[in-house]
């Protein structure tokens, strides 16, 4: 039944029905203050992949939060989130927030004077002309004072050294695997470790203050976008890459760290085919659902069906790997 079912999707002609979306809902703003961080994630699947890569501990990861922003007052009173995406920026808190699927906000359990001093040096760097011909710095490296190249997190780190704060994001091994030796391949570039997003919940000098979902995703299937990409995790390590796409590729978080580097345009193709990957299987999934299909199924057997479901499109939108990649993947 399930096999005919899935054989009768059609990625052309299904379109599912549904209420019209809620008004927007913002969180409180009274909830971010001056020099607290701001953790996000928006709602595509790449959300999931990108902390997946950048985690010590994949297996525990609960939400994919993948970028990060500081708190600041403008001179004209506004809340402001200033960071770096894809150059440093700073714009009006209500601007930025609806883009996110989620936010959670972080505040250091010091004095008040101290983050007050934290927002102030976020506020300058984000329009001192020294920071604003900045790039993306592929190998996530962090360097006391170096001005010309950032990530989100490794900005965050520089504005609390200036501070004279201890960073909230300090680096340990990244877990190896084989998407990331073949992000290594494409960017030319090594990444032995990284700043750990997830860390600075167990960190003892900081509180979660503000924890919110976007309302208007209220249709989003939370458990596919997490579990379609892990299932692209594990086949990745049975020997499958993601196909180059020849398409033109669009995607706002590889759009904002493009800096003209042509080594980008191999990862932007890659994440395109894993973009229209996880559309395909995701217009199956969603037919099975309103079919009732998931019902009463347990975790194992939900993860035995989308495994069902990722195969009728891997040969599509996958091909198998050459041994370049798990060999450099290995000695690592």
């Amino acid at each position: 039944m399930i096999s005919s079912l899935l054989s009768s999707c059609s990625r052309l002609t299904y379109i599912p029905v549904r209420e019209p979306l809620p008004s927007f809902s913002p969180p409180d703003s009274e909830a971010f203050q001056p020099g607290d961080i701001v953790l996000t994630y928006p709602i595509e699947p790449i959300s999931w992949l990108m902390s997946f890569m950048g985690s010590s501990n994949p297996d525990q990861l609960e939400n994919p939060y993948n970028h990060g922003e500081v708190v600041f007052v403008d001179p004209d009173g506004r809340k402001m989130l200033g960071g770096f995406s894809g150059r440093v920026m700073a714009k009006p808190l209500e601007e930025r927030i609806p883009l996110f699927h989620r936010v959670v906000v972080l505040r250091h359990k010091g004095p008040d004077t101290d983050s007050r001093k934290i927002g102030r040096l976020m506020a300058r760097i984000s329009h001192d002309p020294q920071y604003q011909n900045a790039t993306f710095d592929y190998s996530f490296r962090d360097v006391p004072g170096r001005k010309s190249k950032f990530y989100c997190l490794g900005l965050i780190n520089e504005v609390h050294r200036e501070a004279n704060a201890p960073v909230p994001f300090p680096h340990k091994p990244i877990k190896r695997n084989a998407l990331l030796a073949h992000v290594e391949e494409l960017l030319d570039q090594n990444i032995v470790d990284g700043p750990v997003i997830e860390d600075i919940f167990n960190n003892p000098d900081y509180e979660v203050v503000l924890e919110w979902t976007n309302n208007q995703d209220k249709y989003l299937d939370t458990w596919y976008l997490e579990h379609i990409t892990r299932y692209t995790l594990d086949i990745y390590e049975q020997g499958w890459r993601l196909r180059e796409s020849e398409a033109p590729t669009v995607n706002l978080f590889l759009w904002l760290i493009d800096d003209g580097d042509e080594s980008l345009d191999s990862v932007k193709r890659i994440m395109w085919t894993f973009k229209n990957f996880h559309t395909e299987a995701g217009i199956d999934w969603e037919k099975l659902s309103t079919a009732g299909k998931l019902d009463g199924l347990s975790e194992r057997q939900k993860m035995e069906l989308l495994e069902t479901v990722g195969n009728k499109y891997r040969d599509e939108f996958f091909v198998k790997d050459s041994a370049k990649t798990l060999a450099r993947n290995d000695e690592s």
